[in-house]
């Protein structure tokens, strides 16, 4: 029970470090992004325009990953508890028989 305490806070530190450091960098992928589409004005290139889409919908997804880890860490803080469940009622009623 140590040994998985301790994967636990290993795993929420690093999903809290990776999550945070990510995020300026991301931030500025998009906030190009959005400039580059600024300055291109009202009849942009219709490559470029899509080019510049797929970069702020990748931002967007990749902000929603980080979002995700970090509650992933956040899951880490709360302490562990073991009890029985009945696998039957967590299971999707489409892999059972």
């Amino acid at each position: 029970m140590e040994e998985l305490q301790t994967a636990n806070e290993e795993l929420e530190s690093f999903s809290y470090s990776v999550s945070h450091g990510l995020r300026a960098p991301l931030r500025q992928v998009n906030g190009f992004a959005r400039i580059l589409r600024e300055r291109m004005g009202l009849q942009p290139d219709p490559d470029t325009s899509h080019y510049l889409q797929r970069i702020q919908d990748a931002a967007t997804h990749m902000g929603c990953l980080l979002e995700g880890l970090l509650d992933l860490a956040r899951l880490g803080r709360q302490g562990l508890h073991m009890r029985l469940t009945d696998l039957n009622s967590v299971a999707p009623k489409s892999s059972r028989n």
